[in-house]
């Protein structure tokens, strides 16, 4: 379920390749390798560090994902892939179900929920709470299926700077430019409530068969401002 994410170009250099690493919040592994749900890492940071390679995938549980250091929850390096909506037994990732087991990324209105790198995918969380000068949700990322909401930044892009998103919703995001999204491009997403100076939802970014609902700006473009 992937899409247009399958393969990015140099993606194929270092690190542990074709591996699935496992994250679960309530892991009570004492020596904890995420090679198996019962020996689950249980931050996602944790993963990252082990997952570099192209082709290399972190399956995360439902549970709520935060941190206490740093300036986002999560830094997702080159190469890997990471995806929510696990209840922690599943053996395929056609298996999971990010509505009945949401998988949150709280920033907690401290730090971002999530940099990536090279606009690798993460499909399948909620993204809440994420609070940066640019990219309260994610910055330089790409999303599948995620909710991006109450996300706030003092510069651009609420939701997401410079990213893509598909199949997404982005609820109650604020930015002085670009609430929800900043830069990129959006399919089949949702905007709703969200709130900027200009772009009340997007601003300089290609939506195609998209909704938008309530978004509001102060000065120009409620839904979209497209840019000088």
């Amino acid at each position: 379920d992937m899409g247009a994410y399958e393969y990015m170009n140099g993606d194929d250099t270092g690190g542990e390749k074709n591996t699935i690493f496992y994250v679960n919040l309530m892991s009570s592994a004492e020596t904890p390798d995420g090679l198996t749900w019962g020996t689950a890492f249980p931050t996602i940071q944790q993963a990252v560090a082990r997952a570099t390679g192209y082709g290399t995938e972190i399956w995360v549980a439902e549970g709520t994902y935060t941190a206490t250091t740093g300036t986002e929850v999560v830094l997702l390096k080159q190469g890997a892939r990471l995806f929510g909506g696990f209840a922690g037994t599943e053996t395929t990732r056609e298996d999971r179900n990010w509505d009945r087991h949401p998988t949150i990324i709280d920033g907690q209105q401290e730090r971002r929920c999530l940099t990536a790198e090279s606009g690798f995918p993460v499909d399948g969380f909620i993204l809440q709470n994420g609070h940066a000068e640019k990219g309260g949700g994610i910055a330089y990322g790409a999303a599948q299926h995620c909710i991006f909401r109450n996300n706030s930044v003092s510069g651009q892009g609420g939701g997401m700077y410079f990213g893509t998103a598909v199949d997404c919703t982005f609820f109650g995001n604020s930015a002085s430019e670009g609430g929800a999204v900043y830069e990129g491009i959006s399919f089949r997403c949702a905007f709703a409530e969200n709130t900027a100076v200009t772009g009340g939802a997007i601003w300089g970014n290609d939506a195609f068969d998209s909704s938008f609902v309530g978004n509001r700006a102060s000065y120009d473009g409620g839904a979209i401002y497209m840019g000088d």
